[in-house]
């Protein structure tokens, strides 16, 4: 269920980042699906390492999915325009 959740969560997290970045067109597929890679990440990294009680548990994994989704997508608009836009070519 939490991995539904992290899903849903990504594809929303990643989509506002694009939008927040200008993305358009097939960018916009990207940012949602790195939204939701980061999303899954984050969860995982935050069940595995922390190892949350049960009260909490979903609200402090989805807030890691979200801040992982938007990591991810900020991380590589960053990386890719460094990219397009070096001048040592």
């Amino acid at each position: 269920m939490e991995l539904f959740f992290w899903v849903v969560m990504g594809v929303v997290a990643g989509w506002i980042a694009g939008m927040g970045m200008l993305s358009q067109g097939r960018d916009r597929i990207l940012d949602i699906v790195l939204g939701i890679v980061g999303a899954i990440g984050g969860g995982f990294l935050l069940l595995t390492a922390a190892h949350p009680s049960a009260e909490g548990r979903m609200i402090y994994t989805s807030l890691a999915a979200i801040l992982g989704a938007i990591s991810l997508t900020v991380l590589s608009r960053y990386l890719t325009a460094k990219l397009a836009y070096d001048s040592s070519r």
